[in-house]
């Protein structure tokens, strides 16, 4: 019979193909492999475990330069028991491998936060931040190595009972900036003093933990540049003054207009103040200008408060025929230079980007001393000339 041939095998094929994958793979691995970096290179920006990434830690950094963790920690703040090219190493290498500090865990060492809250209440008319203040503020915050927290809250909120004490417990903050200019709650004051929280005062009239301008000096300083002209007859004009509305209740308008009356009054010099009636809507404030001007025709020297009343004598003096700088002499207390005023008003401008500077500087003095009542800081106004056209007599 002739001989039959078996048939082939379907295991034996099944193996075959199952030998090829196997092959087919492990020459991919081999591939991949060989593409990986080095166990040993140090470049990743972070650390394996169990095959996850996570955040580069200071004893990562510890074990990469073979030093302690106190070492790593102490080099990291910059101290000087450590030496400078140590701390240099550990930058360097904080640097390379992406170290990141980590606040929360810092926080709990140090029990600070390293953060700032500035609160603020919703009345612009009560808590108006000017931006120079705000620059200031966010200038030295960063200078310090500080964050800042912003809070704008309803009277309702500031003065609900656990309010404050929970608003830096949640933002995190080791102090508070307050800047409510005029009016601020009474119960807010209360539950700063009660809680004992480290807060500064920003533009309030305060014998302590605040900063201010120093408004009474800038009337004073005002009054003087016109009669060192040789004015006789001088007005002090607040064109927004109202005995009982908004603008009066906030100490610096009254303050600038004693301190100008003071100054003319040693002199022996007659001021006058313009002012509009009580409770006259301040829209009206051009109308008020061209009376002011025609009832004391005399004046040949005036010190404005604000720019906006300043545009308004300006327009009403023209009208009247008188020219600023020739029959009208003009200076201007403001935020900002007057150089869009009567071609350059000589101006003593505010000076909120210091008080927000010196704010920040008092809080830290507050937080490292929370129970010192600290001096409050009167800030100088700056001088600026303009084109200084003031007429001599």
């Amino acid at each position: 019979m002739p001989r039959r041939t078996p048939p082939t095998s379907s295991r034996t094929g099944a193996q075959r193909t199952a030998a090829q994958r196997t092959a087919a793979q492990r020459t991919a691995a081999q591939r991949t492999a060989a593409q990986r970096p080095s166990a040993s290179a140090s470049t990743s920006t972070s650390a394996k475990k169990g095959g996850a990434s996570r955040p580069i830690t200071q004893h990562d950094l510890a074990r990469e330069l073979d030093v302690s963790q106190n070492t790593i920690s102490a080099a990291l703040r910059g101290s000087e028991r450590i030496g400078a090219d140590l701390r240099a190493r550990v930058a360097a290498a904080a640097e390379r491998l992406g170290y990141r500090p980590h606040h929360v865990a810092a926080a709990m060492a140090s029990g600070r936060t390293s953060s700032l809250a500035l609160v603020m209440g919703t009345d612009g008319t009560r808590s108006a931040l000017p931006g120079g203040m705000l620059d200031g503020i966010l200038g030295r915050v960063h200078a310090q190595d500080r964050h800042l927290l912003v809070a704008r809250l309803s009277d309702e909120d500031l003065t609900s009972g656990g309010t404050v004490p929970r608003l830096l417990r949640e933002l995190s903050a080791d102090g508070m900036l307050v800047n409510y200019s005029w009016r601020m709650p009474a119960a807010l004051a209360e539950l700063i003093r009660h809680h004992r929280i480290p807060a500064i005062h920003l533009n309030a009239l305060r014998d302590s933990d605040s900063v201010r301008p120093d408004d009474y000096a800038a009337g004073e300083q005002a009054a003087r540049h016109l009669i060192a002209a040789g004015h006789r007859r001088i007005a002090w004009v607040d064109l927004f003054y109202s005995a009982t509305g908004v603008q009066a209740a906030h100490y610096s308008q009254a303050d600038r207009e004693r301190g100008f009356l003071a100054a003319a009054a040693q002199t022996g010099i007659r001021a006058s103040v313009w002012r509009p009636p009580v409770d006259s809507p301040m829209q009206d404030f051009l109308r008020h200008a061209q009376a002011l001007l025609e009832a004391d025709p005399r004046v040949t020297g005036v010190a404005v408060n604000s720019a906006d009343c300043a545009h308004a004598i300006v327009a009403e003096a023209r009208a009247l025929g008188r020219r600023i700088g020739k029959d009208l002499a003009m200076v201007l207390v403001d935020a900002l230079p007057g150089w869009a005023v009567g071609g350059g008003v000589p101006t003593f401008i505010v000076p909120n980007y210091a008080v927000g500077m010196e704010g920040v500087e008092l809080l830290l003095e507050k937080i490292d001393h929370p129970r010192r009542a600290l001096p409050s800081r009167v800030l100088p106004f700056a001088f600026d000339p303009g084109h200084d056209q003031t007429p001599r007599f």
